[in-house]
Order: C-alpha cells, then structure tokens, then sequence
C-alpha cells in the first residue's frame, strides 16, 4: 500500500520503512542516541518523512529547521539545540551554516545510506525521552526551543484515534 505522495513521487509502507531503517542504521553509526539533537533542514519531500522516521528509530531528537528562515535564525537555533548531526539535501548546504559534528545530504549521500541495513532497529525508547524540539517564534527576542516527549505524541494519537478512528 501506498504510504507517501509528493509530486510525481510515492512510497510504499514497506519502502518507507527501509529506507528509514537504512537512514536509522547510518544515523546510529554516526552516535545518534536517546537524547541527541538531530537538526532536519529540507524542502517538503518524501525525504523529509525519510528523516523523520530515521531520527526517531535511533530515538533522537529531531529539530526542524525551516529551510526559509533567515540564516541567523537557523544558525542560532542549531548552536542552542547542540546539533550533533545536521539532514539536509545539497541545496541547502550554504543556507544553513551548523557547528554539527556531521551533515549528510539527503540527496547527495544517498548512496551510502543505502548500503546500510533495511532491518528494524532494537529502540529501546520510553515515553519519558525526548521526541523533539521545536522554537517559539521568537516575538520576546529570542527564540526557545519547546521540548515535546514521546509521551505526548502518543497521547495525540491515542486521541486522534478515539475521535477520528480509521483501520
């Protein structure tokens, strides 16, 4: 069945899996942990749920990056988060500057995180470890990251499903 649509592009749930699992796999081969913060700065793509989900599997903190934001916002927000490792795709390399242990492109490194594993990674998560972090608009000066837990992405869910349930 079919999992994503982007343009003229789609994956299926067990694509989306692998390829998450692939990205997962190099994720934890760089030190991706519970706890560390994984910056994401991509155009809306099927690689951006790819970054997503692989940030997850390996139980870090993904931290979005809007790609149109001014570079200083970006800059700021990735030295305060302590990015240890930066997704983003080639094109945007220079728009965002990051003192991140390591950036992989998306795009470009592809072929190197499709020689990783498609198998499902052992996570050991709980519902207390972080999930993400997202920054407040800045309006009081500066911005602040909000830290949401994996707890209540379930809770969300778990209300969704009550209130819209679907199979």
């Amino acid at each position: 069945k079919v999992a994503l649509v982007f343009e003229n592009r789609e994956l299926t749930y067990w694509q989306l899996n692998q390829r998450g699992n692939q990205l997962a796999h190099y994720l934890r081969s760089l030190g991706v942990s519970s706890g560390v913060m994984v910056g994401i700065c991509v155009e809306p793509s099927l690689d951006l749920v790819v970054a997503l989900l692989g940030v997850l599997k390996v139980n870090g903190v993904y931290v979005p990056l809007d790609p149109n934001y001014p570079q200083e916002r970006l800059a700021f927000m990735a030295e305060d988060a302590n990015i240890q490792v930066l997704l983003t795709q080639e094109p945007l390399i220079e728009k965002i500057s990051s003192q991140s242990s390591h950036i992989v492109c998306l795009d470009r490194d592809r072929r190197i995180t499709d020689r990783e594993s498609v198998e499902n990674l052992d996570c050991q998560a709980t519902l207390d470890d972080l999930a993400y972090a997202i920054y407040t608009s800045g309006s009081t000066g500066t911005p602040k990251a909000v830290l949401g837990k994996i707890r209540g992405i379930v809770n969300r869910l778990h209300w969704m499903w009550e209130i819209l349930p679907f199979g």
